[in-house]
């Protein structure tokens, strides 16, 4: 397999790291320390997450990426520095430089080796907001296992309707987070109770939508499928599916549109195109060296829909015991906060 294409779906494989449900199992290795960024800053409140990694030759995923120095410089001269919050994780929390349409950014990263990279100027486009509705349905449908066995799995699909409010142009992608609560096992006649966790799910580019305005004549589009997701505990309370929308400027619409087409492959990964996905971010010291992802600035809106156990027409498992659907012998039941991105903190919108 050559360097080019191993690379490729390497971006790919990157993208899809924290939604292990969906992601493809490709059976290749990418060039090992290549740098992978994946990041966006937008006109909603923040803070904003910006993600590092870097390839290698053991792992499908890219290894996260601990103690750079990553800052951002908006088109005013002022500068905010990143906080690393764990696992190639960072944060900025908008106190200095935050998102605003028709405003410019660029991000800086130095690495603890001491090289440094840097993004184009990204500018928040002011392309208007569309109207965005959602809804889910849930179906029992038949799927195929891992065996090649076909199976009936009861799932959850969202899908969005939009309207294009007028002709303007611009570029659009939608994106999905997911968010559930989890009410961990209390014994009878505990004197207090563990308390309630809620486990955020990032964003999965799956099934990603990118669409350019010109392209569509009409002002509406209905019945975009977004996310699908198995029926499982995490349904046993509320659960959210949070939609992005963002409006993007010509350069990631180029670069999510290549994603799109690389990540919409349904068979062999060699039915993917054999090119290099061109990021944002460069090593001006280097300028042949390749990065991977790319830093986004978008004008961003968010829709939150969200589903209760009354809406899921069959059996799901709990952690209350003493019922039928009880989770024997799980660990999480007991002590919740040891699921990967569980929090005690409750969002303001969660019950609302």
């Amino acid at each position: 397999m050559n360097r080019v294409f191993q690379i490729a779906i390497f971006i790919t494989l990157f993208l899809l790291n924290q939604q292990c449900r969906d992601a493809y199992q490709f059976d290749t290795v990418a060039e090992d320390g290549l740098l992978v960024v994946d990041g966006e800053i937008n006109d909603l409140p923040g803070p904003y997450l910006l993600s590092l990694g870097l390839t290698n030759n053991a792992n499908v995923r890219p290894d996260p990426l601990t103690g750079a120095f990553v800052a951002i410089t908006d088109h005013l001269g002022n500068t905010e520095n990143y906080v690393e919050i764990g696992g190639g994780k960072y944060q900025l929390q908008g106190y200095v430089v935050s998102g605003v349409a028709g405003g410019s950014y660029t991000l800086k990263i130095t690495l603890p080796n001491g090289h440094y990279y840097e993004s184009t100027k990204e500018t928040i486009p002011t392309s208007p907001k569309l109207k965005d509705s959602t809804y889910f349905v849930v179906v029992n449908e038949a799927t195929t296992s891992s065996e090649g066995e076909t199976v009936n799995n009861w799932r959850v699909n969202v899908f969005l309707n939009t309207t294009f409010e007028s002709a303007a142009p611009g570029y659009y992608r939608w994106s999905v987070e997911e968010y559930y609560s989890l009410f961990p096992t209390c014994p009878p006649g505990a004197i207090s109770c563990p308390p309630i966790c809620y486990i955020h799910q990032p964003i999965s580019y799956y099934n990603l939508k990118v669409i350019d305005r010109k392209s569509f004549s009409g002002s509406y589009l209905k019945g975009i499928k977004l996310e699908g997701r198995d029926v499982d505990y995490s349904f046993a309370t509320r659960h959210y599916f949070n939609v992005y929308q963002h409006s993007m400027n010509p350069g990631a619409y180029n670069y999510w549109s290549k994603v799109q087409q690389l990540v919409s492959k349904r068979g062999s990964i060699f039915d993917a195109p054999p090119y290099t996905i061109s990021g944002n971010i460069h090593n001006p010291n280097n300028p042949n060296e390749i990065v991977l992802g790319y830093f986004e600035a978008s004008g961003s809106k968010v829709t939150r829909l969200f589903i209760d156990r009354g809406y899921i027409h069959t059996f799901v498992q709990t952690c209350f015991m003493y019922l039928p659907d009880y989770i024997p012998n799980t660990y999480f039941c007991w002590d919740c906060t040891q699921i990967e991105g569980s929090s005690i903190v409750e969002p303001d919108w969660f019950w609302h």
